[in-house]
C-alpha cells in the first residue's frame, strides 16, 4: 500500500537522448524546483528503438542513469512497454510486420508510431520478450511508478497530405485472419454471415469462413455497411485485447505498480475512434488507469472550441469513474504546439497553460504531466515545453509552481474533493459511433453532441457521458436525472426499453430527428423504436432534409432556426406542443408525460443550430424547460453582457468534506460584473 500523498501529483515528460547528459541533473533539480515529482519517459521518444538498435543487443545505460537520478531527487516515473516504436530491424526479420492501408500499402518507415500489426506473431513474440526485459529491470527500481502500455494506442492517425480522415488499418493478413475467427464467434455459421451482410449492390455470398474479406470500400463509396461496421468493433475490440495483453505480460512480473494508456478523443481525423481503433470504454476495461492527451491550442481549438478541454475531460472522467478507475492527464500541452516554422497554433503561454492545468485539477485528474518539460531541437517544430530549449526556466514553469504552491497548501481540501455529482447525461453510443463513422456522418455527431454540451457548460451544468454499456445499467445510476440523446441514430432494442424504463422511473429524455433509425445490426427500422415512440407519445413521423427550418416556441413567441432536419409527426396520444413550425400549424416540439418522468421531441437539431449561430434564444429554449423541472447548475455564471461579447466561463464545483471549492476560468479575459450561485445561493 503506498503512503498517504502530501503533494499533489505533477511532472513533465522528458526524454533524456534529446538532451545532452551533463543536463540531465540539472534538468531535474530544476523539475524539483518548480515543485514536480512525477515524469514519464521510454513510451516512444527514445524507447525500445534505441535500447536494442541490434537484435540481442541492449543499451539500458541511459535509461539507468536517468531513473537512478529519478530516484536520488525524489522523482518518480512512469515508464512505457515501449511497444509503440519497435526497432526497425523488425521490418528487415519479418517482411510482413507492418500494418497495411486498405490500398495493402505497408505504413512507411520514418513515420507515424504503432506501426507494427498487433496480430503478427513475429512482433508479438518479440515484443513479449522485451516487455518481460524491461518489467525484470525496474520492478523494483525506486523511482517507478507505473507502466503506461504502449503510446496513443490505435493505428496510425495523421491523414495523408490532403486528406481530412485518418487512413483505415489494418489489411495485414494476420488481421485479416483473426477477424474471421472473430466473425465465425458471432455468427454461428456462414450462413447466418450471408444474411446479415445482404445489402450489397453484387449480392455476395461467401461459402467458406475463409472466403470471407475484410471489408475496404466504405459505406458511402457502396460498400457493404454492416460488413464495414463488424470490422471497425472487431479491430476496436482486437486493439484493447492487445492492450490487455502486454498488461498481463507486465503483471506477471510486477503485480504492485498500475498499468495505463494515454489517449485522446474527438480529433478532427477521427473523432470517436473508429478509424484508428481507440475505443476508451474498451480500453479502460484493459488497464488501472485512463491516461488522456490534451492539447488545448492545437489547431486552435479554445478558439474555435471553447468548451473543448472541458468536454474532453468530462467525457474521460465518465469513462474512468463508471469503472471506478482514476483518471490521469498523460500528456498536457505545455507551451506553443504546431505549425512549424509558421507557428505556433496559437498562443500557448503562461496564461493559457495556467487555465488547462486548472481545467484538468477541476476534473478530478490525479495526476498531470506535461508534454513536456523541454522542447526538441531535434525538430523545428513547436510542441511546448515548460522551459526553454536550453533548459532555462520560463514564465509558463513559474506560473505553474505559484499553482503548485497554491494546490499543495490546500492540499488536503483538493485531494478529498469530488466534483458535484451529474444530474444532466449525454448518451454517446458505441453502435452509433460506428455506424456514423462507416457513412463518414461523424462530424455531424460531434457537432450535435458539442452543441448540446456547450449550452448546458455554458450555463455551469455538470455532464457526464454514458454508452451504451453504462444505459445499460440505467437503474443503478439513480444520479442521472436528464438523459440528451443528440443525434442517435443507431441502438438496440434493448437500449429502448431501458430509456422507457428511464422516463417510466422519473426520468427526463430529450430526442431528436432519426432516433434509432438503425438498430444493433446496423439495418434500418421502419420508424424510430415502438419502445421510443411511446414514450415520445408521437406517431407517422415525416423527414424532410435541408430545410433548417424556423420554429415558434408557443410560450416564448420567439423563433429559433433549426438545422437540417425538419420531422412532422402527429401525436398519438395527450401531450403538449412547445412550438410549431413558422407559417403552420404542425408541431415542431412536444413534452409527453409517461409514468413519472418526461419525454421531449424537437423536430430538428437544435444543437447543431447552436453551433451554426449560437442563437441565445436556442439555449434559453433548453433552460427555461431545466429550470420548470427543477434541474439546475451546481454553480451558476449570472452576467451582464458588455459590447456584444460573450464570455466564455468555465466554472466548476468540487466539494471536500463541508468545504467547497471553486476553480473558476475565464477562457476570453472577459471583463466585467458577475455573480456565482450555488443551488440559488448567491456568494
Amino acid at each position: 500500500m503506498r503512503k498517504k500523498k502530501s503533494k499533489f501529483s505533477c511532472g513533465a515528460c522528458y526524454y533524456p537522448l534529446y538532451f545532452p547528459e551533463n543536463d540531465w541533473e540539472s534538468d531535474i533539480l530544476k523539475m524539483k524546483r518548480t515543485g514536480l515529482n512525477f515524469t514519464r519517459t521510454a513510451e516512444l521518444l527514445a524507447s525500445w528503438d534505441r535500447i536494442e538498435k541490434k537484435e540481442g543487443r541492449y543499451d539500458f545505460s541511459w535509461l539507468d542513469s536517468f531513473m537512478d537520478l529519478c530516484a536520488k531527487h525524489g522523482i518518480k516515473i512512469i515508464l512505457g512497454t515501449g511497444t509503440a516504436s519497435p526497432p526497425h530491424w523488425l521490418r528487415r526479420k519479418y517482411k510482413d510486420i507492418s500494418v497495411k492501408n486498405r490500398d495493402k500499402i505497408e505504413c512507411p518507415s520514418l513515420g507515424m508510431w504503432n506501426w507494427a500489426c498487433p496480430n503478427h506473431p513475429g512482433f508479438l513474440s518479440e515484443a513479449k520478450r522485451y516487455i518481460e526485459l524491461i518489467t525484470r529491470r525496474y520492478k523494483d527500481h525506486p523511482s517507478l511508478f507505473a507502466w503506461q502500455i504502449g503510446n496513443e494506442i490505435g493505428y496510425p492517425f495523421v491523414p495523408k497530405q490532403g486528406c481530412k480522415y485518418a487512413e483505415i488499418y489494418d489489411y495485414n493478413e494476420y488481421t485479416v485472419r483473426k477477424f474471421r475467427s472473430w466473425l465465425r464467434n458471432k455468427y454461428r455459421n456462414i450462413d447466418e454471415l450471408n444474411e446479415a451482410w445482404m445489402w450489397t449492390p453484387t449480392n455476395i455470398c461467401f461459402n467458406s469462413w475463409d472466403s470471407v474479406d475484410a471489408p475496404v470500400s466504405l459505406p458511402i463509396e457502396w460498400g457493404n455497411l454492416t460488413a464495414w461496421c463488424d470490422w471497425r468493433e472487431f479491430c476496436a475490440e482486437n486493439m484493447a485485447n492487445y492492450i490487455g495483453w502486454q498488461v498481463k505480460i507486465v503483471k506477471n512480473f510486477d503485480s504492485v505498480h498500475s498499468t495505463c494508456v494515454n489517449i485522446f478523443f474527438i480529433h478532427e481525423s477521427d473523432p470517436f475512434g473508429m478509424i484508428i481503433s481507440m475505443d476508451p470504454w474498451r480500453l479502460i476495461k484493459m488497464v488501472d488507469v485512463l491516461g488522456i492527451d490534451i492539447y488545448p491550442t492545437l489547431h486552435k481549438r479554445w478558439y474555435r472550441q471553447p468548451e473543448y478541454s472541458s468536454l474532453f475531460l468530462d467525457l474521460a472522467l465518465s469513462v474512468a469513474s463508471h469503472k471506478k478507475k482514476p483518471l490521469w492527464i498523460a500528456e498536457l500541452q505545455s507551451g506553443p504546439i504546431g505549425g512549424w516554422v509558421t507557428g505556433p497554433e496559437g498562443r500557448g503561454n503562461s496564461e493559457e497553460i495556467n487555465k488547462a492545468f486548472f481545467d484538468c485539477v477541476s476534473h478530478k485528474s490525479e495526476l498531470i504531466l506535461f508534454m513536456g518539460w523541454r522542447d526538441f531541437p531535434q525538430v523545428p517544430l513547436y510542441w511546448g515545453g515548460l522551459v526553454d530549449l536550453k533548459g532555462n526556466l520560463s514564465e509558463r514553469s513559474k506560473k505553474l509552481k505559484e499553482s503548485l504552491n497554491l494546490v499543495n497548501k490546500n492540499y488536503s481540501f483538493f485531494q478529498g474533493a469530488e466534483p458535484i455529482k451529474n444530474e444532466i447525461s449525454i448518451y454517446l453510443g458505441d453502435k452509433n459511433r460506428i455506424f456514423v463513422t462507416a457513412i463518414e456522418r461523424q462530424d455531424f455527431l460531434l457537432e450535435s453532441i458539442r452543441g448540446i454540451y456547450q449550452i448546458l457548460w455554458r450555463k455551469g451544468f455538470n455532464v457526464d457521458f454514458l454508452n451504451d454499456e453504462d444505459m445499460m445499467s440505467l437503474n443503478t445510476r439513480k444520479e442521472t436525472k436528464v438523459i440528451f440523446a443528440p443525434a442517435a441514430f443507431c441502438f438496440s432494442d434493448k437500449i429502448s426499453q431501458k430509456i422507457l424504463n428511464f422516463v417510466k422511473e422519473g426520468g427526463i429524455l430529450f430526442a431528436g430527428p432519426q432516433i434509432g433509425f438503425v438498430d444493433e445490426k446496423y439495418n434500418r427500422r421502419n420508424e424510430a423504436p415502438e419502445d421510443i415512440l411511446k414514450v415520445l407519445g408521437i406517431k407517422n413521423l415525416e423527414i424532410l432534409t435541408g430545410e433548417n427550418p424556423k420554429i415558434l416556441l408557443e410560450k416564448e413567441k420567439k423563433v429559433i432556426s433549426g438545422y437540417h432536419h425538419k420531422v412532422y409527426f402527429e401525436p398519438s396520444r395527450e401531450i403538449s406542443i412547445l412550438g410549431r413550425y413558422l407559417g403552420e400549424e404542425s408541431p415542431a416540439i412536444s413534452e409527453s408525460s409517461f409514468g413519472k418522468g418526461r419525454a421531449f421531441f424537437v423536430g430538428t437539431h437544435l444543437e447543431n443550430a447552436w453551433i451554426q449561430s449560437e442563437n441565445e434564444n436556442i439555449a434559453g429554449f433548453y433552460y427555461q424547460i431545466l429550470k420548470k423541472l427543477n434541474i439546475f447548475p451546481p454553480i451558476e455564471c449570472i452576467f451582464e453582457k458588455k459590447d456584444g461579447k460573450t464570455p466564455n466561463f468555465d466554472v466548476h464545483l468540487l466539494k471536500s468534506k463541508n468545504i467547497f471549492i471553486i476553480i473558476f476560468i475565464n477562457l476570453n479575459n472577459w471583463k466585467g460584473k458577475i455573480k456565482l450561485a450555488i443551488k440559488n445561493i448567491e456568494i
